[in-house]
């Protein structure tokens, strides 16, 4: 399949380079400060600058570390700099950015208009683009960072969520004990959950039925909802270590994100879908890189531009993202590891029994999926090497 030129997309892996690279502190805006910025704020617009980090030059001295040949020609990376745009920021005190993200908001709709309208007369002078089909435009509500912001505050944004809420009930006791496992793992946050578990824990015990009431779905519902209305789930912090944990069963993936809080780990954001009719057909390989890049693409706007950990329960998959891209032999593999080299994750094995919540949620996953079609656009792709079954 022949593609444009301004569709060709080079892609290489600076591993080696990364190596080296002496990394400065970033100092990003913590949620309380961004929500103290937007009190009172009636009118919301959200920007997303399409690819960010490439619309500046590097220096001199760095451009040539990231020089690459070609068989058409020599090329340099570019990264850009938040400085360009700090000039609004701190004169016009009614934007808020993270990354590549712009919030641009106002009391009234007259003052959220000057400010987007210097936002774009930034964005031209220093030839920045964003992306028109990520745009929010002049919303009394929309989302940022993992929450809804309005004129009203601040709240979770439910998309967080939807896999936890979506579980099914479960059908038997070992479903159920699958559950219960996970659900302890939030314990220490959620405030009297014992009590909740209460009446879930007396339906494992040798001596009781299997028998499901309306008592044990109440319940089941009550525990789902703590997690949200407690500590549990904690807002992102960009100064704390990110943790993505991700797991493939048969027919679904789910991918959890975690920070770490001191010694504590805490549920940020959760996710599942399930698998399209081509996907079922992978290698089990496969399905787990499937699942790492489904975490890394939904959580895109927590993990990309920070330095994190993802962990899997197939030791392949570590090894494959520490080996060079031209020696890995599935191509479906390999287009897989091309597209998570944005992302600055440590790879990392951990048994599949301390994978609670991610194991969990692929085995009851949501209904939707949406496959990626450049895993499956030709022939080439459907190939299964042996090798990584």
């Amino acid at each position: 399949m022949s593609l444009a030129p301004d569709e060709l997309r080079l892609c290489l892996d600076p591993a080696d380079l990364n190596e080296y690279i002496v990394r400065t502190p970033k100092l990003f805006p913590t949620l309380e400060e961004l929500a103290a910025k937007l009190v009172g704020k009636k009118f919301f617009t959200v920007l997303d600058l399409s690819e960010g980090f490439h619309h500046c030059s590097l220096d001199e001295e760095s451009s040539w570390k990231c020089f690459f040949a070609t068989p058409m020609d020599s090329k340099m990376l570019q990264k850009s700099s938040k400085r360009k745009w700090r000039s609004i920021s701190v004169v016009f005190q009614m934007c808020a950015f993270y990354f590549y993200d712009c919030l641009v908001t106002g009391e009234t709709e007259e003052a959220h208009d000057r400010a987007l309208t210097l936002v774009v007369q930034k964005a031209k002078q220093i030839g920045a683009r964003f992306n028109k089909e990520k745009i929010q435009y002049k919303q009394p509500q929309v989302r940022f960072l993992g929450q809804l912001f309005s004129e009203t505050g601040m709240e979770i944004d439910p998309d967080r969520t939807e896999a936890l809420f979506s579980l099914k009930s479960p059908t038997c006791k070992e479903e159920l004990q699958r559950l219960i496992g996970s659900f302890n793992y939030l314990r220490r946050y959620v405030p009297g959950i014992a009590n909740l578990m209460q009446n879930l824990c007396n339906l494992l015990r040798k001596d009781v039925e299997w028998k499901w009431l309306p008592a044990h779905e109440a319940s089941f519902k009550s525990l789902k909802e703590s997690i949200t209305e407690s500590p549990a789930l904690t807002p992102f912090d960009p100064s704390k270590r990110v943790i993505l944990q991700n797991d493939a069963s048969k027919f679904g993936i789910g991918s959890c994100l975690f920070q770490v809080h001191g010694s504590e780990w805490k549920l940020v954001a959760c996710a599942s879908r399930s698998m399209s009719s081509s996907e079922l057909n992978y290698s089990q390989c496969e399905k787990e890189m499937l699942a790492l890049y489904f975490g890394v693409k939904k959580f895109h706007r927590y993990v990309y531009g920070l330095k994190g950990e993802a962990h899997t329960d197939h030791k392949l998959i570590v090894f494959i993202m520490r080996k060079p891209i031209s020696s890995i032999g599935s191509a479906r593999l390999q287009l897989l590891r091309l597209k998570l080299l944005r992302y600055d994750l440590d790879v990392k094995f951990v048994p599949g029994k301390d994978l609670h919540f991610p194991d969990m949620l692929s085995r009851d996953p949501l209904k939707e999926a949406n496959e990626d079609p450049e895993l499956t656009r030709d022939g080439s792709l459907d190939y299964q090497d042996s090798a990584y079954q």
